[in-house]
């Protein structure tokens, strides 16, 4: 059973933008396949449009 689909990323669109609003409840296991998922849709994204800045958060 696959839960989460997507589309593949495509070089064609030049502008993405995503408003995600939701509380998630997961057990560990359902948290780990979610952080895998998210990580390969992020190195996809960088792959299509370039690295993602990071910067840390000071306190």
């Amino acid at each position: 059973m696959r839960v989460i689909t997507t589309e593949p990323m495509s070089t064609n669109r030049m502008i993405l933008k995503r408003v995600v609003e939701c509380e998630l409840i997961f057990d560990p296991m359902q948290m780990k396949t979610f952080h895998k998922w998210l990580g390969t849709k992020i190195e996809e994204y960088e792959n299509v449009s370039g690295r993602i800045p990071f910067h840390h958060q000071r306190n």
